[in-house]
C-alpha cells in the first residue's frame, strides 16, 4: 500500500511528466471481439433510458450519437495482477492527452467523441483503483484538457447523481470512460471551483446568449454557481 505522502508525491510527479503515447488501434480477431462486445453493452445500457435511473433519457447521452458518428473509440490495457496503481494512473493520464489531441473538439463530429479504456486484467480486489484514479484526476483532467471522465467496473457502488440507491456505474467491464466537457456538465461541476472556473470560461457566453435550456435547472444551478464563485454570469469580451 502506498503511504499517503508517497503517493501525493507520485501523482505531483505524473500530474507534471504525463506525455501523450500513442494508444495504437487493435487489429486482431479476438481483441476486435472484446471491443464488439463493449460496444454492445454500452449501446444496450449506456445509451438507453433506465428504470432505476431517476430521470428520463438515456444513462448517458453521448454513446448513442458517438457510436453513430464514428467517434467512440475503445482502448484495451495490458494491466494484470502485476500492475500497480501508478501505472494504471498514468495510462490514465496519457489517455486523456491522447484523446484531446486525436479527437479535438473543433473537428466535425468529434464534440460527441468519447473513449472507453478496458482494463480487462484488472483483479476484483483492484477495481478500486479505477475510482481511486478518478477521484484523484477528474478535476485536473477538467481543468487541464477539459476533459470528464467516469470509471465503470463489476463492483462499483457510486450512485446515480438522481438516484443514491441506483449503482449506476456498474457493468460487466472494468473501464475509464473520457469524453470532452459539455454543457450539460454543471451538474457535476457546481460546487467545484476549479472544474467550474474551466467551465464557466467555456460555456459562459453560451447562456449569455440564451441558448442553454432550463429544463432540468441548468441555468439555475450555473447562475448560483456563478454566485457561490465570484463569477459573472456573463463571459468578458
Amino acid at each position: 500500500m502506498l503511504s499517503r505522502a508517497g503517493d501525493r508525491l507520485s501523482l505531483r510527479w505524473q500530474l507534471l511528466r504525463t506525455r501523450p503515447v500513442e494508444f495504437p488501434v487493435a487489429a486482431d480477431p479476438e481483441t476486435l471481439r472484446q471491443e464488439e462486445l463493449i460496444k454492445a453493452w454500452a449501446l444496450r445500457y449506456l445509451a438507453a433510458p433506465h428504470p432505476q435511473l431517476g430521470r428520463s433519457g438515456a444513462v448517458c447521452p453521448f454513446v448513442k450519437p458517438s457510436i453513430e458518428l464514428d467517434r467512440f473509440m475503445v482502448s484495451f490495457q495490458p494491466t494484470s495482477a502485476h500492475s500497480s496503481y501508478r501505472e494504471l494512473r498514468a495510462v490514465v493520464l496519457a489517455a486523456a492527452h491522447w484523446f484531446v489531441r486525436h479527437q479535438p473538439r473543433e473537428e466535425p463530429k468529434s464534440t460527441f467523441a468519447s473513449m472507453l479504456l478496458a482494463f480487462p486484467g484488472l483483479t476484483p480486489d483492484q477495481y478500486g483503483w479505477l475510482d481511486r484514479a478518478h477521484e484523484q484526476l477528474k478535476v485536473h483532467l477538467v481543468d487541464k484538457l477539459e476533459v470528464m471522465s467516469t470509471p465503470f467496473h463489476p463492483e462499483s457502488v457510486k450512485p446515480s447523481a438522481t438516484n443514491p440507491s441506483f449503482a449506476v456505474f456498474r457493468g460487466p467491464h472494468a473501464l475509464i470512460a473520457m469524453r470532452h466537457l459539455d454543457v450539460r456538465d454543471i451538474r457535476f461541476l457546481e460546487w467545484n471551483e476549479r472544474g467550474f472556473r474551466r467551465y464557466h470560461a467555456r460555456f459562459a457566453p453560451r447562456f449569455a446568449r440564451g441558448e442553454v435550456s432550463d429544463e432540468f435547472g441548468d441555468v439555475s444551478r450555473f447562475e448560483t454557481a456563478c454566485r457561490r464563485f465570484g463569477l459573472p454570469q456573463r463571459a468578458a469580451g
